[in-house]
């Protein structure tokens, strides 16, 4: 009987890690910006970097509707049944209808509901599996989100360079999600699935929390501090990715394959974020209460060598070390939000972080806009001056991590207890 559990226990964790390698397939397409901007002359580059950014706000509202409920009156598989399939549709949509800018915003909204629903595999993993794993199951799951945006980024671009709405063929990989969650994935009650994969005795079972308990639990308020953070990356790390194809055409390295040489840019993005699914478990380990402030750096120095690169070689550097905070900045706060609050608040939780996230990604053409006011035309695309301002705001945020988390310390040490 034990043997049949374990067997589900891992078909349905490959099931669920193969809907994480979906999560962060939105910006496969920022490759094409610079094309549809010139397909799309009488649009302005904001309503061009929706097409990046409108699913991240969907993504929000979705979160919001669903985050009291899924795992409770809505299964998680059914969530990602029905985000596998609104995935595929938005996603290859414009490939089929691209007539005008607003049919491919209308598909990038349903594109964004499906990734609304894909996004709780996290919540799935932090609900279902032990404490001592979250860390590296989470590292997983950011491994597998990198590889799948990857793959779309390095398919995306010399797909585009034949005609610009090629690129958004790749999205068909969702199927094979679909497929792996309707076979694999189990769910053995209504509610959440914590009974099915997290309880391996009767010694665990008797810890787990009454339904009229888990009603009366709220979310932490202790989380808002990891859920600025996250909003901050978000906002910062976002021009990266959109803007990355007017810096590769405005400075000219791109050649006559602009699409291409931006979509290898951003695959090697991705690729750092392949490299945190990998050591993510040890870094925890090795830096521990300053995992984020050596994330934090690790982003800004991205940021910043993407600035002063004078060729594609340095931009390809920036961006997988800037991949690298990105992905870990976000994976140390989901995985601190899962621990700082009940266990039956959890997807809610996670709902807020990833609000935030998303709300970040959304506003981030307005803060390109606003960055571009401050510096004035020192810059050659509004993109370089996002990252200037990104680079000293940086510095400011890691001086104040540090000392928070300094102060904390000592404050600890101030209330513990003296042996006479």
């Amino acid at each position: 009987m034990k043997a049949k559990k374990d067997k589900i226990l891992t078909a349905s964790v490959a099931a669920v890690l193969s809907v994480s390698m979906l999560t962060a397939a939105g910006n496969a397409v920022n490759s094409v910006l610079a094309m549809m901007s010139s397909y799309f002359p009488e649009a302005s580059q904001a309503s061009i970097r929706l097409v990046s950014t409108l699913p991240s706000i969907v993504n929000v509202i979705v979160g919001l509707l669903m985050g009291k409920v899924i795992g409770k009156k809505i299964r998680y598989k059914t969530t990602f049944v029905l985000g596998g399939i609104l995935f595929v549709l938005g996603g290859m949509g414009p490939a089929f209808f691209h007539g005008t800018l607003s049919t491919i915003l209308m598909f990038r909204l349903i594109f964004g509901c499906g990734i609304g629903c894909l996004t709780f595999s996290n919540a799935w993993f932090l609900e279902t599996q032990p404490l001592e794993n979250h860390a590296r199951i989470l590292g997983m799951a950011a491994f597998m989100a990198n590889a799948g945006a990857a793959v779309l980024q390095m398919a995306s671009g010399p797909l585009a360079d034949r005609k610009w709405y090629y690129a958004f063929y790749p999205y068909m990989i969702g199927l094979g999600t679909l497929v792996m969650v309707l076979t694999l994935m189990k769910d053995t009650r209504q509610g959440s699935v914590a009974g099915m994969t997290a309880v391996k005795d009767t010694d665990e079972a008797s810890n787990i929390r009454t339904s009229e308990d888990q009603k009366k639990e709220r979310v932490s308020p202790e989380i808002m501090k990891y859920v600025l953070i996250n909003f901050f990356v978000s906002l910062t790390a976002m021009p990266v990715m959109s803007g990355m194809s007017m810096v590769v055409a405005g400075r000219g390295i791109g050649g006559q394959t602009v699409a291409t040489t931006v979509s290898v840019i951003l695959t090697v993005c991705q690729v750092g974020g392949i490299l945190v699914g990998i050591v993510f478990d040890r870094y925890v380990k090795i830096l521990k209460r300053m995992a984020i402030p050596g994330a934090l750096t690790i982003q800004g120095l991205g940021i910043f060598l993407i600035l002063i690169a004078p060729n594609v070689f340095v931009v390809g550097l920036g961006a997988t070390v800037s991949g690298i905070g990105t992905i870990l900045i976000s994976s140390l706060c989901t995985m601190y939000v899962g621990e700082s609050t009940p266990k039956s608040t959890i997807p809610m939780a996670t709902v807020i972080v990833l609000m935030m996230s998303q709300a970040g990604i959304f506003l981030s053409s307005y803060y390109i806009q606003i960055c571009e006011r401050i510096t004035g035309a020192r810059f050659g695309t509004d993109a370089e001056s996002s990252y200037a301002v990104s680079s000293v705001l940086y510095v400011a945020v890691i001086i104040a991590a540090i000392a928070m988390i300094l102060a904390g310390s000592k404050r600890s040490k101030q209330d513990a207890p003296v042996n006479e």
